[in-house]
């Protein structure tokens, strides 16, 4: 009898999460939408491209269940970087959020995230 092996879609890890482009449907609908998993929950996130009043890009972005939001800056300094930095409150706890901006195999464009508390839950 041959083996049968389980592959996982993707890794769920705690602390992680992704943002992927999204079509809009309405002026208000999101950029990117994708989720991140806290404390063994998953949000699921929202995200505008919004400008600063210098000209530079950000993401503002929004939890799910009205959990909280923040935002993700370019980084500055290297030209052309495509790492972001951030912050984020989801559920009256806040985290420092980074991000990496990259195209996967399939093509779409992903914002990989990472989240970690500001200060050690108690």
């Amino acid at each position: 009898m041959a083996k049968t092996y389980l592959r996982l879609a993707r890794a769920t890890r705690d602390n992680a999460g992704a943002l992927y482009t999204c079509e809009k449907r309405t002026e208000k609908s999101p950029d990117w939408r994708g989720e991140i998993v806290v404390g063994r929950f998953a949000y699921r996130l929202s995200g505008w491209v919004q400008q600063t009043k210098f000209g530079d890009d950000y993401f503002a972005v929004k939890a799910s269940h009205k959990q909280g939001g923040g935002t993700l800056f370019r980084s500055r300094g290297l030209p052309r970087t495509d790492v972001y930095r951030g912050d984020l409150t989801i559920a009256r706890v806040e985290y420092r959020l980074w991000g990496r901006h990259w195209t996967d195999r399939y093509g779409r464009t992903v914002v990989s995230l990472v989240a970690l508390p500001k200060e050690p839950i108690r």
